[in-house]
């Protein structure tokens, strides 16, 4: 009997006690250079005299967020092992294994789930051969997902433009223009817009809408014949994607005939 296998088939089937006969049988075998000490010895047949079994395991961490490595260790054991093992369960399905470990191995979980670190113990115990089992959960978290992006706010478009109209009465020395629209914000000042198309000179005429936002105004402004006059008003309401910054209604050009 050099090995724990011969040992274990020495002993018997499980159930079957060693006596401390066969076990010193057993720690006679190859021990010529190093015999044991009597706190080993002692220890040799307390081990002996106990069911074999694993007494506790180290698994750390038990948890974490994909991936992360966990180290799993056998710390305490009851009897002579023989061989430990380790698997990974998940959902009763093992992922991975890690046969004859001897210390510390470690496992990387790189899918979200929960498992189970399971380590096996076979050897030798009072009650011959053994295989015994211990577990520990490990929860392994999915990555947070992430962040939304924050929404691009939608531009609010401008308020639709105000129309207006322009309607001549001559002579030029007696021009009258009466100016209708519609589209304004209801009883509110209004603001006519003159312009002189040759000298860029502009002047201003004030009236208000009704109440539901239309404009009649008559403006007189003397003039000569040929010379060309744009209108256009506002009821101050802004307008960013103008230059002046002010939303203006449509412009009319006539010639003063």
């Amino acid at each position: 009997m050099k090995t724990l296998q011969e040992f274990a088939q020495f002993v018997g089937k499980p159930n079957n006690p060693i006596s401390p006969r066969a076990l010193v049988a057993y720690l006679k075998l190859g021990i010529n250079s190093n015999p044991l000490s009597l706190r080993e010895l002692t220890s040799v047949f307390d081990d002996a005299l106990a069911p074999a079994s694993i007494e506790s395991v180290s698994v750390a961490p038990t948890s974490g967020t994909v991936p992360f490595k966990v180290g799993m260790q056998v710390t305490g054991t009851k009897g002579f092992f023989m061989e430990i093992s380790w698997r990974i369960l998940r959902n009763g399905q093992q992922v991975a294994t890690y046969p004859n470990v001897l210390g510390q191995v470690a496992h990387v979980f790189s899918e979200p789930g929960t498992y189970n670190a399971e380590a096996t113990f076979k050897g030798i115990g009072s009650t011959g051969y053994a295989e015994v089992s211990k577990s520990v959960a490990v929860v392994a978290q999915p990555q947070p997902a992430p962040p939304q992006p924050t929404p691009t706010p939608t531009p609010i478009p401008p308020p639709a433009k105000p129309s207006i109209s322009v309607n001549y009465d001559g002579p030029a020395a007696e021009a009258s223009f009466t100016v209708t629209g519609s589209g304004f914000v209801p009883n509110h000042a209004v603001h006519i817009r003159v312009v002189n198309n040759f000298t860029l000179q502009n002047g201003f005429f004030d009236t208000s809408s009704n109440a539901s936002g239309a404009i009649d105004h008559e403006i007189n402004i003397p003039s000569i014949p040929g010379i060309k006059l744009s209108f256009s008003a506002n009821d101050e309401r802004s307008d960013p994607s103008d230059l002046t910054g002010t939303l203006w209604s449509n412009t009319v050009t006539l010639t003063v005939t």
